[in-house]
């Protein structure tokens, strides 16, 4: 079955930029696997970014992927100062570092023969705790369940929450009495970007955090 050929603008689809060719290469002959070449586009310079969209909100870890298109196969491109390959027709892919702040900025730098763009992008990710340096903290976006919660009186309710290691974590009661949490191992989350693209096994070990969990009954 023919596949279809990338397509500039919005349009453009992550799977074939994967798959397309950037430099010159050999043709596959009839029968063989692979892609067809991809067509050669020459125009006016129009820089895009297909992905992320303005309203995404990414969850990454220390890098991220963008894609898009300059308009035209003849541009070179830069983000964030560093070069990213062109495909003929336009498309490109970057992946990028990023540092851990909750909007990034990525400037985007298209040239060609006769023209130059630039484009200022900025992306909202998502916000994660980050333990401060010191050896007693509690991460207080980790407490769950939030908020009300409607519950049997006869039966347990397990809470849970992120601590510093080793640390001793007790719920106070509105009657003083003190329930302990004790320890539970479990593996950070892992960004579905980085495991969907990313071709470094190494980012798939998650790192593992201690959280605290106890079964108190009846109302707190």
């Amino acid at each position: 079955m023919a596949v279809p050929s990338l397509r500039c603008g919005a349009g453009i689809l992550l799977g074939v930029v994967l798959g397309c060719r950037v430099g010159a290469g050999p043709v596959p002959a009839p029968g063989d696997a692979g892609l067809p070449p991809v067509p050669r586009v020459a125009g006016p310079l129009h820089l895009s970014v297909a992905y992320p969209a303005p309203t995404d909100v990414i969850d990454v870890g220390d890098s991220t992927s963008l894609f898009g298109s300059v308009g035209t196969g003849d541009a070179t491109l830069t983000v964030n100062g560093d070069t990213v390959p062109v495909a003929p027709n336009g498309a490109w892919l970057a992946w990028i570092a990023v540092a851990p702040d909750t909007l990034l900025q990525f400037t985007l730098v298209a040239r060609s023969a006769s023209d130059s763009a630039t484009l200022v992008y900025p992306v909202r990710r998502v916000r994660r705790f980050v333990p401060p340096d010191t050896t007693v903290w509690v991460d207080s976006t980790s407490f769950a369940p939030a908020g009300p919660v409607w519950w049997p009186a006869d039966e347990y309710l397990a809470l849970r929450v992120r601590a510093a290691p080793d640390a001793d974590v007790s719920l106070v009661l509105p009657d003083g009495s003190r329930i302990p949490l004790v320890p539970w191992a479990a593996a950070a989350e892992i960004p579905w970007g980085i495991r969907a693209f990313d071709r470094d096994t190494g980012n798939l070990a998650a790192n593992g955090f201690t959280t605290r969990s106890c079964n108190p009954r009846g109302n707190l």
